[in-house]
């Protein structure tokens, strides 16, 4: 599938993009099998279809962008100013342990985060 060229102009930046051709790299069934397992998700196998075509559409879209004309200014701005990182005590460890949903004493319990899923 092919759209036709088009200009997007904003704030000094000018893109002209002509003909995007929406073909697309494969991602296969096993790899969205694998991402899923590393999200921890449950897909059924009409799932894992429509997600390997959809996630292959925007791989393929994303691949497409590397083909764009870019005129003018090049350099990417925060899009927010970042504050420095200030180390800072906390005081009440009790009240915080007691906000988690499950803790031994004075830690908090997690699950296991590199075990694989049962």
């Amino acid at each position: 599938m092919t759209r036709n060229s088009f200009v997007l102009s904003r704030a000094g930046l000018l893109l002209s993009i002509s003909t995007l051709n929406y073909e697309y790299m494969s991602l296969s069934v096993t790899e969205v099998q694998h991402l899923a397992q590393l999200a921890r998700l449950q897909l059924t196998a009409d799932e894992v279809d429509r997600y390997a075509k959809q996630l292959s559409e925007v791989l393929g879209y994303v691949e497409q962008l590397k083909n764009v004309a870019v005129v003018g200014e090049t350099k990417m701005r925060a899009a927010a100013e970042l504050r420095t990182d200030v180390a800072q005590s906390y005081n009440d460890v009790d009240r915080l342990v007691a906000a988690a949903p499950e803790h031994d004493e004075r830690y908090v319990v997690v699950p296991p985060v590199f075990e694989e899923p049962h």
